[in-house]
């Protein structure tokens, strides 16, 4: 699936398709400074304005190290006086509009479907677009409407709904289910587009982010309405804050002269 629907991207200036294995990512993790509440109360904006500071501010004063994309779970510490590395199950990923977050998750899903991302660590990627997630579609009227984790896996990450009959939905949607119970850690779900939560379902959202067990999950989104996310993540010593900085002054040269090479 990943290698159909994932294998390329549309570039920037034409209707062209470039192989998503040419896209650029350019990641740093967010040594967060904490905005003191009663700062953003005196300014007297609504909580979602005093999310969009508070995401500003760290985009701005924030402590950024760049990380590799292909080290983006490894162990690392994740305060500069930690004495141990710790495992990184969590990562909350954000970016601004249009600077690759989607791109970035077809970019994982399908160098970890050719085993060049993790192939030993994760037997299963599943990306959940959340504006898919419609709580319109999950409505439970029959096993391929279910409101549950499962249900969306099945649909989204194998078209299940469209290519199997209800028999081998259900069989499907057990072995996804024996598989998150069993082998949590082996198992990787992104939420692509956290902040484009509104009308999907939250239950599914909620079983994603909470499910038990060590799974591992990014959580992707632009800077804003994730504050819920960032305040577990400040708590959890398994989270990591990671920001998609866009192109670096070297990339944008390579991909410019890529281009006009390419339409030579």
């Amino acid at each position: 699936y990943y290698n159909k629907h994932y294998a390329h991207i549309k570039a920037a200036f034409d209707k062209d398709q470039w192989p998503i294995d040419k896209s650029y990512v350019q990641l740093a993790i967010v040594r967060r400074r904490q905005v003191r509440e009663e700062e953003c109360k005196e300014l007297g904006q609504s909580e979602s304005q005093r999310q969009q500071l508070v995401a500003a501010y760290e985009s701005i004063h924030g402590l950024k190290t760049s990380v590799d994309l292909f080290k983006l779970f490894d162990k690392r510490k994740k305060h500069h006086n930690d004495e141990e590395e710790t495992e990184i199950r969590t990562v909350l990923l954000v970016g601004r509009a249009g600077v690759g977050k989607t791109t970035l998750c077809h970019k994982i899903a399908h160098l970890w479907a050719n085993g060049k991302w993790y192939k030993d660590k994760f037997e299963a990627v599943y990306v959940l677009p959340v504006r898919k997630l419609k709580k319109s579609i999950y409505t439970g009227r029959c096993a391929k409407t279910q409101e549950d984790l499962e249900t969306a896996i099945a649909r989204e990450c194998f078209d299940a709904h469209n290519r199997l009959d209800e028999d081998a939905f259900q069989k499907l949607k057990a072995y996804i289910r024996e598989q998150l119970k069993e082998r949590p850690e082996k198992v990787l779900i992104v939420l692509d587009g956290l902040d484009e939560r509104s009308g999907a379902s939250d239950a599914i959202i909620n079983q994603a982010k909470h499910r038990e067990g060590n799974i591992h999950r990014l959580l992707v989104s632009r800077p804003y309405g994730v504050d819920t996310e960032r305040k577990a993540l400040s708590d959890d010593k398994h989270g990591l804050l990671v920001e998609n900085i866009g192109f670096n002054n070297d990339q944008v040269q390579e991909y410019i002269q890529t281009y006009f090479q390419h339409k030579r």
